[in-house]
């Protein structure tokens, strides 16, 4: 058994949802010991993220044998070469994720190339001129490249760069104030001035979206917009939005298993990678499909097995999920409810679903396929699987609800233990100790339980 810690920004927001959850399960699986710090961007003024920061004085040899950094995520305040400084540990292992330091191996993704994808699409396929972009933070390197892959690819194709279309800085929560800026200072109209609204994230998208939805642009009407990460914020606006997809499960698993294989002893495989950022292909950008028209889709999906790849791919086919999926393209047809069920629970986009069923009956069905039917049905399953969670989130909130207002008559702090005793067990945590952080180094142990 490892100690391992997991050192990000937060837990609840963008693509850190996934990347801890995925961490997670494999400690779980690996029957490692997983201490998760999301201790805030590293001196971050707003909401006062820096007094998260604290925390990280606990990533050390003493608590842990090995450490996960996010370090891409941990900067915006400071430059990247200062998150290293501030974080390094020449006795604890360490593999960062997200951008590439010289003390430390590195799994990284391509933002540069992935920014150029989506830029060329809209180019290419939708023939657009006027190309707005929403910048991300300043000292970030991943933010850095995806602007410069919009600055090189207009001049690739000869498209002026207007700095009134081009937002300042601003962090990846401020996708409003972004859009503000180019509408309410520079008095741009979307349509007229920027045909499209290239974000640095889709955490920005969706903040810029939410807000030219409120004072009445219907997108794909009047104008274009994407995105970067393929987080779950894509999916949030009016209409899917097209992005790049960073690769955030490749990240965990292999960033995972090179932190393994060096506390193992096996510093052999301590090599940097590098993983692409594919483009996906919502509504937001004019396309109905992924695949284009059907005689593009035809070119590709030329058989059942590119058929199957391109679904596992697109879809991120999980391991339970395989079985069902070969059944359903044997022509088993009841088993795409189960498949469905499984897949809305993760939270799968339904447009690359019915994208799926879309190309299966024109190119593979052997048999009739009432496709009436059986979108009818993925409806149904997925306003099912929606009210689920809803009422999940519902029953949560109470009980975090119920833990605040106990928290707030607490008046010794011994009483502290009882109630996290008494609240924590039912929101599935299963043994908690509270540490009170003293002089010189010294904790005390103010409370806690476990079964």
């Amino acid at each position: 058994m490892k100690k391992i810690a997991l050192v990000l920004a937060s837990i609840h927001t963008g693509s850190s949802v996934t990347l801890w959850k995925e961490i997670a399960e494999l400690a779980e699986a690996s029957g490692d010991q997983l201490f998760v710090f999301p201790g805030g961007r590293i001196a971050y003024q707003e909401n006062q993220e820096y007094l998260r920061n604290e925390i990280y004085a606990l990533v050390n040899p003493d608590n842990v044998e090995g450490m996960l950094v996010w370090a891409s995520a941990l900067s915006g305040a400071v430059s990247i070469e200062e998150v290293e400084a501030y974080l390094y540990n020449e006795e604890l292992p360490t593999v960062s994720i997200g951008v590439k330091r010289s003390a430390w191996p590195c799994v990284a993704f391509d933002a540069y190339a992935g920014m150029q994808t989506v830029i060329h699409h809209v180019i290419e396929t939708h023939h657009v001129k006027k190309i707005a972009f929403l910048r991300g933070p300043e000292h970030h390197d991943s933010a850095q490249s995806r602007y410069n892959a919009y600055i090189d690819t207009l001049q690739h194709y000869r498209i002026d760069v207007d700095p009134l279309l081009i937002s300042d800085p601003v962090g990846w929560t401020e996708g409003k104030r972004a859009v503000k800026q180019l509408l309410d200072e520079r008095c741009l109209v979307p349509g007229r001035d920027f045909d499209t609204l290239v974000c640095s994230s889709d955490l920005m998208m969706f903040g810029a979206g939410k807000h030219l939805e409120q004072l009445g642009y219907i997108t794909g009407r009047d104008y274009i917009i994407t995105g970067f990460n393929d987080s779950r914020e894509s999916r949030l606006l009016k209409v899917g939005c097209t992005t790049a997809r960073m690769p955030v499960v490749n990240l965990a698993r292999i960033s995972y298993s090179l932190l393994g294989q060096n506390l193992a002893g096996d510093d052999s495989l301590l090599y940097d990678i590098m993983l692409p950022c594919p483009l996906i292909i919502r509504r937001s950008c004019g396309c109905t499909y992924a695949l284009g028209d059907e005689e593009h889709a035809r070119s590709i999906l030329v058989n059942e097995t590119r058929f199957a790849e391109w679904i596992s791919e697109h879809l991120e086919v999980t391991k339970e999920e395989e079985p069902l999926l070969d059944s359903f393209l044997a022509g088993d047809f009841g088993v795409l409810s189960q498949f469905a069920r499984s897949y809305f629970d993760r939270e799968g986009d339904p447009n690359h679903l019915t994208e799926m069923i879309h190309w299966y009956q024109k190119f593979f069905a052997k048999k009739p396929f009432d496709n009436e039917r059986i979108m009818g049905d993925l409806l149904a399953i997925q306003d099912l699987v929606t009210h689920e969670h809803a009422y999940e989130r519902d029953c949560q909130e109470k009980l975090l609800n119920n833990l605040k207002s106990d928290l707030l008559t607490v008046r010794r702090i011994p009483a502290l233990g009882m109630i996290m005793a008494q609240h924590l067990p039912d929101l599935g945590i299963t043994d908690a100790y509270l540490m009170l952080d003293g002089e010189e180094g010294v904790t005390t142990l103010v409370g806690g339980y476990r079964p």
